[in-house]
């Protein structure tokens, strides 16, 4: 892949381009979280104003479980 000229080959090069470019890759989540890839999109009419950290693993289970086992089949 090259952007701007330059190859980007790797996450630490591409990281480096984004700054090159003005651009910041990287969105705070917390403080005990790491920071996390920004979208590479931004949108002028929608800005994401809130990120937050991914899901722990099962975290959403129930809820997802109790969605899906209140629908009927149809097949």
């Amino acid at each position: 892949m090259r952007r701007a000229g330059r190859a980007v080959g790797d996450i630490g090069s591409a990281f480096a381009l984004a700054g090159d470019l003005g651009l910041d890759p990287r969105i705070a989540v917390g403080d005990e979280f790491v920071d996390q890839v920004a979208h590479p999109v931004t949108y002028s009419r929608t800005p994401v104003d809130h990120y937050g950290p991914p899901p722990l693993l099962g975290q959403h289970n129930d809820s997802v479980r109790a969605t899906y086992s209140n629908k009927t089949r149809t097949s």
